[in-house]
Parts: C-alpha cells; structure tokens; sequence
C-alpha cells in the first residue's frame, strides 16, 4: 500500500516526484528488491484481488490433540509461538522476521527518497 501512495499521491507533489520515480527504477530491478517483488508486491495483490490474508490473523493457532486416543480440538497455541510462511517468499521462515524485513527494506526506500528529495 505504501508504494500506491507513493505513487498515487506523494509523486503528484514536485517536491518528491523526481525522487520516487528515480527509486521506481531502483525497485524495478527485480534482483535487487526480491521481497518487493515476491512478498511486499504479492501480499498486496492478494489481499486486494484474491481476499486471501496474512497468516499472523489471530492471536491463536487451533491445535487438536490425541490424549489416551481421544482427540481434543479445544486447545490453542498463544501467539509467541513460530508462524511460519506457508508458500510463496520465504516459505517455512517466520512470518514476523519476513515481515520485519519487509519493513526495514521500506524503511530504506523511504530514507532514500526524503535524501533525493532535499538534493
């Protein structure tokens, strides 16, 4: 979402146009922004076209356990617990750390485009 504002909004303003549509070109490069392109970028689409969400919904994972041959669906995992990406970018590795990279690699682009921005 951030990079639609960016570009839908931020880039009608002169002050910061030159510098989003130079970091435009930076993120095109595929190679070098794969969590744009594979997860930040895919993410977005799904939730916008498909209605598919994060796996970090919840606070709870359901669990059904088997005590003494009786299977016991009422049991939860709390939230401190590994989520982990089940497909697409990154799979198996905790949806938090992805997702706190997500939010570094921002991070960056939005320090570059304020530094381009006062030149």
């Amino acid at each position: 979402m951030v990079g639609s504002v960016l570009d839908r909004v931020d880039k009608n303003d002169d002050y910061f146009k030159d510098a989003i549509e130079k970091n435009w070109k930076n993120i095109s490069i595929k190679e070098d922004n794969e969590i744009f392109w594979k997860f930040i970028k895919d993410s977005r689409d799904r939730a916008l076209h498909e209605y598919e969400t994060d796996p970090l919904d919840g606070d709870t994972i359901p669990l059904t356990l088997s005590i003494d041959g009786i299977w016991d669906g009422s049991r939860k995992i709390g939230e401190c617990l590994f989520k982990p990406l089940e497909y697409g970018y990154k799979t198996g590795e905790d949806a938090r750390d992805v997702y706190d990279e997500a939010i570094q690699w921002w991070n960056v682009q939005l320090s570059f485009i304020e530094r381009e921005s006062q030149k």
